[in-house]
């Protein structure tokens, strides 16, 4: 159950009735072993505040009627609907916004890749490797003031810049999608709505700096965000991606790595 930033929401009381219905407080289970309960840090949910997770899925904007129709739902067997996507990802869009990494979310069956073909993606990386030098590539992202998104806004390009061009080490392109920060929830809804925008962006990346081999850190809270689109297999996600492109050539393998360290193959890119 989400703890931090929510308590003006109704935390507090949602926390006591769960400990009273299920009678059982933080970190315990249920003498059936049905239900365990624990309070968390963050869950990624601040938008749908008051919220929980129940395995993989999540249940925001919580009142105590939802919450006990969820649990008898569970305890019947039953399966509740969860939210398709977290609160506050969607919404009207202002006259004067320009939506960029967001253009997608929305639109239908926007994680599929027949989608974001449709909508050029994929595009930006058969020109890195097909028309541009991997120094090319490092100077359309310096041109673009491309910053990072962690609160130092440091310039991207510059960054890919630092990496030894000759050394004989392997290079790895990391990605944190921990959502680690308390309090946000912008790593999410990119990975539920629009996930093959950063794997592109992480074989470009590849491209650029001569790597092979990227790795992406999930947390617990957002590992469904992955399974969910990566159905019915990281194999048959790869073999997809390698017919629907028909790109040159192979640069970055990916590899999802969770809070326990256990790499799990994604996607390898087209070869």
């Amino acid at each position: 159950m989400h703890e931090r930033g929510v308590h003006a929401e109704g935390r507090n009381e949602l926390l006591d009735r769960a400990k009273r219905r299920l009678e059982i407080g933080h970190k315990e289970t249920t003498e059936d072993g049905v239900f365990s309960l624990e309070e968390v840090e963050c869950i990624g949910a601040c938008t749908g505040a008051p919220a929980m997770q129940v395995n993989y899925d999540f249940y925001e904007n919580l009142t105590m009627l939802k919450f006990d129709r969820i649990i008898e739902d569970l305890d019947a067997g039953r399966h509740p609907t969860p939210e398709p996507v977290i609160s506050g990802a969607l919404h009207e869009r202002h006259p004067a916004e320009t939506p960029l990494i967001s253009r997608r979310w929305g639109m239908k069956d926007s994680h599929k890749i027949d989608v974001y073909l449709m909508q050029g993606g994929y595009q930006a990386l058969e020109k890195a490797l097909k028309e541009m030098t991997p120094e090319g590539v490092i100077e359309e992202v310096k041109k673009s003031n491309l910053r990072g998104r962690g609160g130092a806004g440091f310039p991207t390009g510059m960054k890919w810049s630092f990496v030894p061009k000759d050394s004989p080490k392997p290079k790895y392109v990391i990605c944190n999608a921990d959502e680690s920060e308390p309090g946000t929830c912008k790593d999410r809804p990119l990975m539920e709505m629009d996930p093959h925008q950063l794997i592109e962006g992480m074989v470009i990346a590849g491209r650029a700096i001569h790597s092979h081999q990227g790795f992406i850190y999930i947390g617990a809270n957002t590992a469904t965000s992955w399974i969910s689109w990566m159905r019915p297999s990281p194999k048959l996600m790869r073999t997809v991606i390698l017919e629907k492109t028909s790109l040159a050539r192979a640069l970055i393998s990916i590899c999802l790595l969770t809070p326990a360290q256990a790499p799990m193959n994604a996607a390898k890119s087209p070869r």
